[in-house]
């Protein structure tokens, strides 16, 4: 078995890495319907008494029913909703890995979420990088002089790689759920040497499922003539929040995976 400290380079296989985590919830589909339907529930008491609900984005709801426009509380329930979809993550991976569950203690925070959470913190870094170059390159003057002009984008068009580069990191998650220590990163750049096709080709597609997921569902809730009635907000609350765990189940399996493939497989 391929021990940690090896970093021998790994080619991954191309249909289990793509199709595999879907296959993993079917064998799950039961736990996820149980423990997912629990912290959607969660999620949804949570939004709907703060006012953050999803419903509150239609006009024809806001004007019978309260919605709270305090950016504070906004950015407090976001906080809030991270720590429980850090939570999720952790057990998830421990139903994946067969551990037993505990209900009650299920939500006592661990050190587990938190290196959860600074992973999530750190990529979510990456991106907010690409936005601020691409917001550099919207407001930028043209200089006359081309070698000026051409240096200006090459610099700033820097900040586009390092969300490129973190898809490779992705299994740090499953390290971090299982409360294991994580690889350096010398380490997992060379294992994961030669994937960047799958890893991108996996993760492409599981955008592309929630997006789809997600567009039509809001767009049937949103457009819906009973936007105003309370049971069309909190089915569509809890739809919502079960499209969500969906996306983030389908991630970590992704990742229980490739930690498979990159330091389990014999």
């Amino acid at each position: 078995m391929i021990q940690p400290n090896d970093n021998t380079k790994t080619s991954l296989p191309i249909i289990a890495s793509i199709l595999g985590p879907y296959g993993l919830l079917l064998d799950n589909f039961k736990n996820f319907v149980v423990y997912g339907g629990i912290f959607a529930l969660f999620l949804s008491v949570i939004y709907m008494f703060s006012g953050t609900e999803m419903m509150c984005g239609s006009a024809l709801y806001r004007n019978e029913h309260y919605c709270n426009a305090n950016i504070w509380i906004f950015v407090l329930i976001k906080i809030v909703s991270l720590a429980v979809l850090c939570l999720f993550m952790r057990l998830w991976n421990d139903l994946l890995s067969n551990k037993p569950v505990n209900i009650v203690k299920m939500w006592k925070p661990q050190i587990k979420d938190l290196k959860i959470g600074a992973l999530i913190l750190s990529f979510v870094a990456t991106i907010a990088i690409a936005g601020y170059s691409l917001y550099l390159l919207y407001i930028r003057v043209p200089n006359p002089d081309w070698r000026i002009e051409m240096m200006y984008f090459t610099v700033v068009s820097l900040g586009f790689l390092p969300p490129v580069l973190s898809l490779r990191f992705f299994v740090y998650f499953a390290f971090a759920a299982n409360g294991e220590k994580l690889p350096n990163i010398s380490e997992i750049w060379q294992k994961t040497a030669g994937n960047n096709f799958i890893i991108i080709l996996a993760l492409l597609l599981q955008l592309i499922v929630v997006t789809a997921l997600s567009v039509s569902f809001l767009h049937g809730y949103l457009i819906t003539e009973n936007a105003d009635k309370l049971y069309i907000a909190i089915a569509g609350e809890f739809m919502s929040n079960i499209i969500s765990l969906f996306a983030v189940a389908c991630f970590m399996n992704y990742c229980f995976m490739q930690k498979k493939f990159l330091y389990e497989r014999k």
